[in-house]
């Protein structure tokens, strides 16, 4: 849920940084942070190809996301 809320609480035309959503997705400062290791993380915009990176968003567009969209494997 916190990287959903991360994403979400993006402003209007803001890229969503990779390294902020890692940091999320490792549970800092939180009592489970150690109990799994991510050994990968991609991310993209709805149909366009995951990579470890930021994704763009355009100055007119914002960024969206449900814990539906969040794959674990």
């Amino acid at each position: 849920q916190g990287i959903a809320n991360l994403i979400n609480d993006n402003m209007i035309g803001n890229d969503v940084e990779y390294d902020e959503v890692y940091s999320q997705a490792k549970l800092n400062n939180s009592p489970t942070s150690k109990t799994y290791k991510i050994d990968s993380l991609t991310m993209c915009i709805d149909g366009d190809v995951p990579a470890a990176d930021d994704v763009a968003i355009a100055f007119n567009e914002v960024s969206i996301c449900s814990i539906d969209d969040i794959e674990i494997t």
